[in-house]
């Protein structure tokens, strides 16, 4: 199998990783489960505060994969998010969502929460090629390494630990629409809709707005849908859905192209840091839920020969 990690690593460049050396052909990657010529041994990789233990595609193995190496060092340089005047450090990539398709243009971007809207006009888009999206909730976890691999027609994609089935028909993202409506009106916050309990300020501004949202979509409150639409909403002056002091001043659509191949001092040397969860409140929401009802299931496509894929990303002989 090839993996979102694999795809998105051969995108920018194949950056290589200190300490990755050339195995086997064939084994499997122990976080991913794709296949890889080039890997660290898996005690040379994981840190001592790796918890993700209970996700890892292929933990019989003994081998990390370059790819996985590198997305999981904070080490490890994010396009487009280049450390600001001051700073050692640009961007982590767990603190971001990650969006490709083959065949768009560019073919990856990059978004943080701050730049919902970014993620909201790219997923209602249609897509072209093989594609993921990897969205992360809190940006306190990595979500590329087991996110979904969709052809066109295809639509599941990886909300920090869910995966999400998206709506087959425009009009299923009328439950995003009706959400920022609420949002926008007066006495009405995010927690109020995810919950169904509405604030008495909220009733007597917007009732009818509330018994027509409740009536159309409240049936869904507990499907992964539900939960990921709620977070895609916003209200309609952009601010987060936390209120103006949470919003965040960088919204530009983060586009970037492929860089040439680097090596990446250290990287593959703090995994545990970033594939764990910081200790912080929201850090562990995310949990398996049932795509519920009220969407519309059908027709959802598989990826193609994955074995195909990755021959065609790396060619015969791996990635160099």
């Amino acid at each position: 199998m090839i993996s979102a990690t694999a795809i998105l690593w051969a995108e920018i460049g194949g950056p290589a990783v200190e300490g990755v050396a050339a195995g086997r052909p064939g084994d499997l990657c122990y976080v991913c489960g794709a296949e890889s010529a080039r890997w660290l041994t898996v005690e040379d990789w994981m840190g001592d505060h790796f918890v993700d233990q209970n996700r890892v595609r292929a933990p019989a193995s003994l081998v990390v994969c370059e790819a996985c190496a590198f997305f999981s060092s904070r080490y490890s340089p994010v396009p487009g998010r280049e450390a600001k005047p001051g700073k050692k450090r640009g961007g982590n990539y767990r603190n971001y969502s990650h969006l490709y398709d083959e065949g768009d243009e560019p073919r990856y971007r990059n978004a943080s929460k701050g730049e919902k809207p970014v993620i909201l006009a790219w997923l209602r888009a249609p897509r072209r090629g093989l594609w993921f999206a990897a969205i992360g909730e809190t940006g306190q976890k990595h979500v590329l390494p087991w996110t979904p691999i969709n052809g066109p027609g295809g639509r599941l994609v990886r909300f920090e630990e869910t995966d999400v089935r998206l709506p087959s028909h425009p009009n299923g993202w009328g439950l995003v629409d009706a959400a920022a409506a609420l949002l926008s009106g007066p006495g009405c916050g995010k927690a109020m809709i995810e919950t169904g309990r509405y604030g008495q300020e909220a009733w007597r501004q917007q009732a009818e707005a509330i018994e027509e949202f409740e009536a159309v979509h409240g049936r869904t409150r507990s499907s992964a849908w539900f939960r990921l639409a709620i977070w895609l909403a916003q209200r309609g002056d952009d601010e987060d859905d936390r209120g103006p002091e949470a919003a965040e001043a960088d919204r530009a659509d983060s586009g970037v192209r492929p860089r040439r191949p680097r090596r990446v001092p250290g990287a593959g040397r703090e995994p545990a840091e970033a594939l764990a969860a910081d200790p912080e409140p929201d850090a562990g929401r995310g949990q398996e839920l049932d795509d519920g009802a009220g969407v519309d299931d059908q027709g959802a496509a598989r990826a193609p020969d994955p074995r195909a894929g990755q021959l065609d990303l790396f060619g015969a002989g791996g990635p160099g």
